[in-house]
């Protein structure tokens, strides 16, 4: 007792003690300890208590040593259907103690297990796959020439799925092997007809590659032999799309049209217009500086 104090005081009442920090191994255990007064019981400060005769409030566990076990879960499905694939699980190293009727298990890092990692991925192979086989390409090779017209190359090669050549890949669905290329950066190259006379010295009728509104088209010049050749730009379908055709039977009741515009010889109708015609065109005359259609007769 401490007489400066006017009053009195246990040295110290424990509570009950905690678990231990660690369920295996060295761990540690703790306990609250406080200061009582003798007349009455309750807890009072620190102060009033001899230091000296304090309680421990701390103090060293041990249990049976930590033993650590590697956890596996369950294979997974191979990931193809067939062919070389892989399968997965779950691989965990975990502390195993027996502090109540069955093991219970924590996960710890992979250092603490003994012996080798168990493997998480391991190979498949379900079955042989169908032989099936693509066409595939290579990059495009420079172009033939640094000036002008030119081709460009590249390879097309039918694989199999395990990369072996085939015969397998339908002929129809093959890629282009070649494709023409145009280079007008190293050269100089004509804007119209009379230019393609006066660079490359032509004298015939035919298709000429032209510079156009800064576009590289093929143009169709006709009247090379002349001082004033023309331009037209050859229609890719020919006749059979490009035609205009004025229809010889009239209607005898001009408001009665045949369905959907069909011809048929059965209808109402007269057979004396005299301005029927069929007009079809392969090439068309433009002008090269307003991209408009020159009509004929012009």
């Amino acid at each position: 007792m401490n007489p400066q104090l006017g009053g009195t005081a246990t040295p110290g009442v424990i509570r009950e003690r905690e678990k231990c920090t660690k369920t295996c191994g060295k761990g540690s255990r703790y306990r609250k300890v406080v200061c009582v007064g003798e007349d009455k019981g309750d807890e009072v400060h620190g102060m009033h208590c001899d230091v000296s005769t304090r309680p421990l409030d701390r103090e060293s566990c041990g249990l049976q040593p930590c033993e650590y076990v590697w956890i596996t879960g369950e294979w997974s499905e191979c990931s193809v259907t067939c062919g070389k694939g892989y399968k997965q699980r779950l691989v965990s190293c975990s502390e195993i103690y027996t502090g109540k009727e069955n093991y219970e298990y924590s996960y710890q890092t992979t250092i603490n297990c003994p012996g080798a990692q168990p493997p998480s991925v391991q190979p498949c192979y379900l079955r042989e796959c169908p032989v099936s086989a693509t066409w595939r390409v290579g990059n495009w090779g420079s172009c033939s020439v640094s000036c002008g017209v030119g081709v460009m190359h590249r390879s097309v090669q039918c694989l199999t799925n395990e990369d072996q050549p085939s015969h397998l890949c339908p002929d129809e669905l093959k890629p282009e092997e070649r494709k023409t290329c145009h280079n007008i950066y190293n050269c100089e190259l004509p804007q119209n007809c009379k230019e393609v006379k006066r660079l490359k010295g032509a004298g015939e009728d035919g298709e000429y590659f032209l510079i156009v509104t800064g576009k590289l088209l093929k143009v169709f010049c006709a009247g090379m032999h002349s001082g004033h050749p023309k331009e037209y730009m050859t229609l890719v379908h020919g006749d059979s799309e490009n035609f205009s055709e004025v229809y010889g039977h009239r209607l005898h009741n001009p408001t009665e049209c045949p369905y959907n515009g069909s011809r048929r010889d059965d209808c109402q109708c007269r057979k004396d217009y005299t301005a029927a015609g069929f007009s079809s065109f392969q090439k068309i005359r433009i002008d090269l500086t307003t991209m408009q259609i020159i009509m004929p007769g012009k």
